[in-house]
């Protein structure tokens, strides 16, 4: 299951202050190319991080294991 958008993770990810390893390429992609347009100010963070959001919703079965660690490593550290 996907975590709540409202998580800050998905923030994090698209400013780069989270930035675990990733192993689908598809995803570095997507990331990538959203912390360009963040820092190019072409977009906000949160529109970023919703459409980060929207794309790991529509392709969850692609991204299902860096999905699970990038969020599951974030719990562990948080306790």
């Amino acid at each position: 299951m996907l975590p709540s958008i409202k998580h800050k993770e998905w923030l994090q990810l698209v400013m780069g202050t989270l930035d675990p390893p990733i192993a689908s390429h598809l995803f570095k992609i997507k990331l990538n190319t959203l912390r360009q347009k963040v820092r190019r100010k072409m977009t906000n963070p949160r529109d970023a991080a919703k459409e980060l959001y929207e794309d790991c919703r529509i392709h969850e079965d692609i991204y299902k294991k860096d999905l699970h660690h990038i969020f599951k490593t974030q719990k562990n550290t948080s306790s």
